[in-house]
């Protein structure tokens, strides 16, 4: 029993993750894309419209048969946030986001804060609980974060502060909390689903560059979560240039990856050539869109662990 209960999941699992990649979907092709039979989809796509995750839209174009019936996720199923903790030079914010499941973005506010504090982190939290659709949170922040709790991080007030703690208080969600670089380079192999391995380097103007891996399509964190902390380096001793190109070298060497992106606040180009390397001139929007790509994987992994 428990192992037709647990095949049962996988079915309505695989059928849900394309709902979740976006588009509209008809029963014929999810049962071709799937590998389950037209009758077992047919069950998991009645599922999941009794539970309101899916809706009908209407019937395909004819075809000379009978019309199938579309479906798509229902985007206000529920809603995703996201808090993107950013520093530019003294001036600290927190910038919350909530989205649909379409990506489409309901209410964008920014917390401004003198010293980047608990304080006003919290604020933000107030206005995530305010919609009881909200069912994940996902926060970038400029440092390491271990089981919720900050380590080394840009925002000084912040360091050893269990956030996981507060979030599971304040709002009774699940949440994400992810080094903000990591977050973007998530971003940027979500525009190339061929994207694979892929390093995205970021060099601040007040703090060390940081990196963010990917490896066989997975964000790599290693062991301590210190993956890509590239003062391990050593200190900056040396022009803004050769200390980015330093780090590129490093990453080069050691991983090799299809594609290396960087992005520096200080430097503007670099005059040697590096192969498979890649310029983009600003970082925050590749961090807010990672931060939903982020909760939305781990939503399509919450809806499975509810059943």
């Amino acid at each position: 029993m428990a192992k037709n209960e647990e095949l049962k999941k996988e079915n309505i699992q695989a059928v849900r993750t394309y709902f979740y990649q976006g588009g509209t979907w008809t029963k014929n092709t999810l049962s071709e894309k799937t590998g389950l039979s037209l009758a077992g989809t047919t069950n998991v796509l009645q599922e999941l419209q009794e539970a309101d995750e899916i809706i009908y839209i209407g019937d395909a174009a004819s075809t000379g048969g009978r019309k199938s019936k579309e479906y798509r996720l229902n985007v206000d199923f529920c809603h995703l946030a996201t808090v993107y903790c950013c520093r530019k030079a003294e001036q600290y914010y927190f910038q919350l986001q909530i989205f649909n499941l379409h990506q489409e973005e309901l209410q964008k506010v920014t917390v401004f804060s003198d010293e980047g504090s608990l304080d006003d982190f919290q604020k933000t939290l107030a206005i995530v609980k305010k919609d009881p659709k909200v069912k994940f949170l996902a926060v970038s922040i400029p440092g390491v974060c271990r089981h919720g709790k900050v380590d080394a991080c840009d925002f000084p007030l912040l360091v050893q502060v269990d956030l996981g703690k507060i979030i599971r208080r304040k709002c009774g969600i699940p949440y994400v909390i992810e080094n903000d670089v990591n977050t973007a380079c998530v971003s940027y192999a979500s525009h190339d689903r061929t994207l694979k391995n892929i390093a995205l380097i970021y060099q601040p103007a007040c703090e060390y560059i940081g990196c963010g891996i990917l490896i066989d399509g997975r964000l790599y964190n290693g062991t301590h979560h210190e993956a890509g902390e590239m003062k391990q380096l050593g200190e900056r001793k040396m022009p803004p240039q050769e200390d980015l190109k330093r780090s590129i070298r490093a990453v080069h060497a050691v991983m090799d990856p299809q594609k290396i992106i960087w992005c520096s606040e200080i430097v503007k180009e670099l005059d040697d050539p590096f192969p498979d390397l890649i310029h983009i001139n600003e970082i925050d929007s590749e961090i807010q869109n990672g931060l939903y790509q982020i909760g939305m994987h781990q939503l399509l992994k919450l809806r499975k662990e509810e059943e």
